[in-house]
């Protein structure tokens, strides 16, 4: 009886063992296909800057529009689409990202949605970093970096070069 369990024991754990292994190799194509179609620069519109300050936004509008760009960045980085890609970089683009508020708000939940998301989270960093000359999409790029909790080397490698570019700080209200 209790070779029988022990049969079924080790040969569930190696069923367990190549399921997740086939999953994992899964997810990696998936990922992959995504990585490649936001490191394509496309998708970074080149948004002329604007002259006048932007309008004062109240504390709800701050919070509805954190949690679009929460929900739209997930989308984007699920899927990669063009569209939903033009999309998030849009909403980079946005006056309200540079209230120093909004940032309080998003943190927890864009820390949440890199770690759903690292590859693609990382990827769309890097695209913004090299590709944008938008300095309000420089300024939510170095943001969105810094709202990581406990990030790893690769996006704190990036972070630190984004630190050293003054470009990256000057936006904040």
């Amino acid at each position: 009886m209790l070779s029988f369990f022990i049969y079924y024991v080790v040969f569930g754990a190696i069923l367990v063992a190549v399921g997740t292994f086939l999953y994992k190799r899964w997810d990696r194509g998936q990922s992959n296909a995504v990585v490649k179609s936001i490191d394509a620069p496309e998708w970074i519109l080149k948004t002329v800057e604007r002259d006048t300050p932007a309008a004062e936004f109240s504390q709800q509008e701050l919070y509805d529009f954190s949690t679009r760009l929460v929900s739209q960045l997930k989308g984007a980085l699920a899927s990669g689409t063009d569209a939903q890609l033009a999309r998030v970089g849009q909403l980079l683009s946005e006056p309200q990202l540079l209230t120093e508020i909004l940032w309080k708000d998003a943190s927890l939940r864009l820390s949440a949605v890199f770690h759903s998301y690292p590859r693609e989270y990382t990827s769309l960093l890097e695209a913004i970093f090299v590709h944008s000359t938008n300095t309000t999409q420089q300024y939510s790029a170095y943001r969105m970096a810094s709202c990581v909790m406990a990030p790893p080397k690769k996006l704190r490698k990036l972070t630190e070069r984004m630190a050293a570019d003054k470009k990256y700080q000057s936006q904040s209200r």
